[in-house]
């Protein structure tokens, strides 16, 4: 049994063997090779998405944690598109490594497809790693991207609200903060 501490890898350790019979004993110092090793266990998700609707393109940030023991290594990620969407930014997104008790992030900007219908579309990805023996490992996994009707957005006030009233107040305020030095600046120069 292996500390949690310790680093994966190959190890030697000497060892030393005595044997014999009842009249002479031998004494032998050889080494043995110990491989510590783990693997990468990989967990796929929605971090944030925008609301999507059918003909309309959001982005999705999909998120993968390494909940294994070890390390993966020249980490790959692929959104495939299906007939229910179609991935705009590139498909494909090199992570790099990712490892043991960690996450990364993948963000793309998805068009659903218009007649898709409303509910849980699934999202087609596949990774590609390597472990710290550099053997390649190939997943495929799912993850479930939402598809809101027009009104369902509106109900739960899921779109960005607009700051138009906002700029609109500060641009009163601004114009009648310039009239109002400007009558006051002739009206001190009058007397």
């Amino acid at each position: 049994i292996s500390s949690k501490e310790a680093k994966l890898g190959l190890y030697t350790m000497p060892i030393t063997i005595t044997y014999g019979d009842r009249y002479t004993t031998k004494t032998q110092i050889e080494t043995l090779g110990i491989r510590l090793e783990g693997k990468p266990r990989l967990e796929v998700g929605i971090e944030t998405s925008e609301p999507f609707r059918s003909g309309v393109t959001g982005t999705a940030i999909i998120k993968i944690a390494n909940k294994g023991t070890a390390d993966a290594k020249f980490l790959t990620i692929q959104l495939l598109s299906t007939d229910k969407y179609e991935v705009i930014s590139p498909y494909k997104d090199y992570i790099g490594t990712i490892t043991s008790d960690d996450d990364e992030t993948a963000e793309y900007k998805i068009y659903v497809k218009r007649n898709t219908e409303v509910g849980d579309i699934p999202l087609h990805l596949s990774i590609n790693y390597r472990d710290s023996y550099d053997e390649e490992y190939m997943e495929s996994a799912s993850v479930n991207l939402r598809v809101y009707s027009k009104e369902e957005i509106g109900r739960m006030n899921l779109t960005k609200k607009s700051n138009l009233k906002l700029y609109f107040v500060v641009l009163i305020i601004l114009i009648s903060s310039y009239f109002g030095y400007k009558k006051y600046w002739k009206w001190t120069s009058k007397k």
